[in-house]
């Protein structure tokens, strides 16, 4: 048993310990557990039982040993599913039973300022899995909230001007006889 502030120090044969530091696991005064791993004597991951953890030893893959996609999280399978559906690579999970609730995937552009953008996953009727995805973004001074909505119902919902370009046109197909639509633009 180890006792709290002592913990198990793995290092290089024939070093001094705070120099050449491999694995350090760790029984706080909390009695918390924690498990250090090092690259020289600078702490690159950190699991912590009651608190932060952290991977800065490189990129973090799942499904993979190797990227050449660049990104800091990579999530790799290798699936043929061609089904609507059949193949969530990540899947957020809020497990609230309320009608309301919301999972949120968050967008920081700048730390000083936090979240600058969401999408925000919204439960409209828990007991039927009705959902409706929302788009928001932060102007500088106030949220632009539920910007795109595609709705639960089908509908999409664009709460703000719908801005196209010269050479952009809208073309609607499998309209009734009777839905005519003039303005001008």
């Amino acid at each position: 048993f180890v006792k709290d502030d002592n913990g198990l120090l793995i290092s290089k044969q024939n070093a001094a310990n705070n120099a050449n530091r491999l694995h350090l696991l760790y029984n706080n005064s909390a009695g918390n557990a924690q498990y250090y791993m090092y690259s020289g004597t600078t702490n690159k991951v950190l699991i912590n039982t009651d608190g932060n953890s952290f991977f800065n030893g490189g990129d973090v893959l799942v499904g993979a040993t190797s990227s050449s996609a660049g990104g800091k999280f990579t999530v790799r399978k290798d699936s043929s599913t061609t089904s609507f559906g059949g193949n969530p690579l990540v899947i957020l999970e809020n497990l609230s039973a309320t009608d309301g609730q919301v999972t949120s995937i968050g967008f920081r552009n700048n730390n000083s300022i936090g979240t600058t953008s969401l999408i925000d996953s919204v439960a409209v009727d828990h007991s039927t899995g009705a959902t409706d995805l929302r788009f928001s973004t932060y102007s500088g001074s106030a949220w632009n909230d539920n910007m795109l909505v595609l709705s639960n119902t089908g509908n999409v919902e664009i709460s703000k001007d719908l801005v196209l370009g010269q050479s952009s046109s809208i073309v609607l197909d499998d309209q009734p006889l009777d839905n005519t639509s003039t303005g001008s633009g």
